[in-house]
């Protein structure tokens, strides 16, 4: 029998995560209209939910790795004692899955999912301003970020009130 550095790996990140403050949740979403039917799952890790948060939001997104616990690991400890972090899988990475019918998500896809995903945090308004992290390794992460608060920005500009 071999030995496996994954399970190794996955046990500090989710150890790294868990004392950060921040908890695993999963949230299940329509597809975006224009890539495809049914409903996508995002996976993601934020504080537990206890109304609007106190702490500024941020958004970490990751690159070209098999989850964001592994990407993000080393960050989430600092970064939380500032903000009210969330850390979401991308759409076919992690425990995030996408919608069945459509083929590979584009970034713009994965930038309508995290948009959603933002707008379906519990207790955060719709009209917070949320900061975005990417990552050097993929430049897609940082285009994604961009799509996805330009997506946030005009979904809240549209909204009555």
């Amino acid at each position: 029998m071999g030995f496996s550095f994954l399970p190794v790996m996955e046990y500090l990140s989710r150890r790294a995560f868990h004392a950060a403050g921040l908890c695993p949740h999963t949230v299940t979403l329509p597809c975006d209209p224009g890539e495809g039917s049914g409903t996508q799952t995002i996976h993601y890790w934020a504080p537990a939910p206890a109304g609007e948060p106190r702490l500024p939001p941020l958004l970490l997104i990751h690159g070209f790795c098999p989850m964001a616990t592994w990407q993000w690991r080393l960050q989430v400890g600092p970064f939380s004692r500032r903000f009210h972090v969330v850390v979401p899988d991308l759409l076919c990475f992690g425990g995030s899955s996408p919608c069945p019918s459509s083929p590979a998500p584009s970034e713009s896809a994965q930038a309508a999912a995290l948009a959603a995903l933002l707008d379906a945090l519990p207790g955060l308004p719709a009209t917070a301003r949320v900061a975005v992290a990417g990552t050097r390794e993929a430049s897609s992460s940082s285009t994604t970020a961009m799509t996805t608060m330009r997506r946030r920005r005009e979904s809240a500009m549209e909204m009555p009130g």
